[in-house]
């Protein structure tokens, strides 16, 4: 099948005169290694023998593709170039022709992902290298990656060819699952095997992947010389006999905040952790949003969904701080944007009349009931009042609460019991109650919500 050469591409034809057969090549005359400098659509040869194009081996001129492959011949689908000079990557297909229009001798192009990406979705890749599909061990059909960036004989013509990566490559909070690479004798492994030259790694996640090398093997870069990789994760298995990492395999660069799952990098002289460059954390603190905290603002996670950061949306922003005035409170991270640096006071609306805080800290909000009219009701809410009523410096004054003690002792059915609380009048008693009569009166009374008893120790006047 020949490229359709009558093609004008989206970027510049709004008014939709494409070719709606191919919608591949576009009918720009500006090209630089076989890629329009325009829209960055691939090459504009005429030449194809099985869907390739036989001058640069371009992605075929199909337009069915499932995960960016093509469902006819498996070719790449081709990745735009927008107008801030960055391919944007949206799919697994286009990750791989990045991948090879990189490695094939465009060392300084850009990319952004515009979407997670899933290269190998339904399949599980276990830290022993098995792979399994549907819960059963498979042999074969998943893709396997190839570094971008290499040192090895990839064309297998006895020579090693030297590929760094000089570009920016912009994870834009994204992650790439389902990486998997498993050779034990090549070097320079990672989704990035070699950053030289400036070369900038930033703001990626790399999930459920596996990947084994010789040395120089990171989850997302295997080897960088000068250049930057900041704000990047892997939760990923990463395997190797000489300089491994869980994020970069061997740094003789700049690396910064960047974080990896305690025990995911296994083999030999595997590379320490510095606080602000490179740490471990456990699945605990990835899940608790701990991590997406650390990466920065850009950053999300759902808390109790997500178990790994993700884009920051909405409603999925992480904060650090009290959410809770109860005593014993801590900091914690969580989607609760009223979280605060400092321990919140209690605060109770009585709303509820508990008298308790009503942020269900369960703790006390106020002094609590009160009850100066001495009704064995709280003043404020009608709630019945349990208070030790005594009085032993008899100022008429409960010792515990200040409220006044103004008892009726009448015992007018002369039953030696209180016509009101039912408390023992001593029979030889000749004073009448502190109410009546004048006395001093020093009173222990105890009310009990249904069940009210009141002693009496009676001093004779003099």
């Amino acid at each position: 099948m020949n490229a359709c050469t009558a093609y004008r591409c989206e970027n510049c034809d709004p008014d939709g005169l494409a070719c709606s057969d191919c919608r591949l090549n576009c009918p720009h005359e500006t090209y630089e290694n076989n890629a329009c400098t325009v829209c960055g659509k691939v090459c504009l040869h005429d030449a194809y023998e099985n869907s390739i194009c036989t001058v640069c081996g371009t992605d075929c001129p199909h337009d069915i593709y499932n995960n960016g492959f093509c469902a006819d011949c498996g070719g790449h689908q081709g990745a735009w170039l927008n107008e801030n000079g960055y391919f944007e990557i949206s799919n697994a297909g286009q990750l791989f022709w990045f991948m090879e229009h990189v490695n094939g001798g465009n060392n300084t192009a850009n990319a952004i992902l515009t979407e997670n990406i899933d290269i190998n979705p339904g399949y599980t890749f276990k830290a022993n290298g098995t792979v399994e599909r549907g819960g059963t061990t498979v042999e074969s059909g998943w893709r396997e990656w190839f570094p971008i960036g290499y040192v090895h004989d990839r064309d297998g013509d006895g020579g090693e060819e030297v590929v760094c990566y000089k570009g920016i490559f912009d994870g834009n909070n994204k992650t790439v699952s389902g990486l998997y690479f498993n050779s034990e004798a090549q070097d320079f492994v990672g989704l990035i095997g070699y950053v030289d030259g400036n070369g900038t790694v930033r703001d990626l996640g790399v999930t459920d992947s596996y990947v084994r090398g010789y040395s120089n093997v990171g989850g997302v870069v295997g080897y960088i010389v000068s250049g930057t990789v900041e704000n990047c994760y892997n939760i990923g298995t990463v395997s190797g006999s000489y300089f491994v990492g869980g994020v970069v395999g061997r740094n003789v660069g700049t690396v910064t905040n960047c974080y990896y799952l305690s025990g995911c990098a296994k083999g030999g002289n595997i590379t320490e952790d510095v606080a602000g460059i490179t740490e471990g954390k456990t699945a605990e603190q990835f899940a608790s949003g701990e991590v997406a905290r650390l990466l920065g603002s850009a950053w999300g996670q759902n808390i109790g969904t997500d178990t790994y950061p993700v884009a920051r949306t909405e409603h999925n922003a992480v904060y650090y701080g009290y959410i809770t005035c109860a005593e014993n409170a801590t900091k914690v991270y969580t989607n609760d944007s009223t979280a605060s640096e400092e321990r919140p006071d209690h605060v109770d609306s009585d709303i509820d009349n508990d008298h308790l805080c009503d942020n269900d800290c369960g703790q006390q909000a106020d002094e609590g009931c009160h009850d100066a009219d001495t009704d064995h009701k709280c003043d404020e809410c009608g709630a019945d009042i349990v208070h030790d009523y005594k009085d032993e410096d008899s100022d008429g004054k409960s010792d515990e609460g200040g409220a006044d003690i103004v008892h009726d002792r009448k015992d007018e059915d002369s039953d030696e019991k209180s016509d009101v609380y039912a408390s023992d009048i001593p029979s030889d008693s000749d004073t009448k109650s502190s109410s009546g009569c004048g006395s001093t009166v020093a009173i222990a009374s105890i009310c009990l919500v249904g069940v009210i008893g009141t002693a009496l120790v009676i001093k004779k006047k003099d």
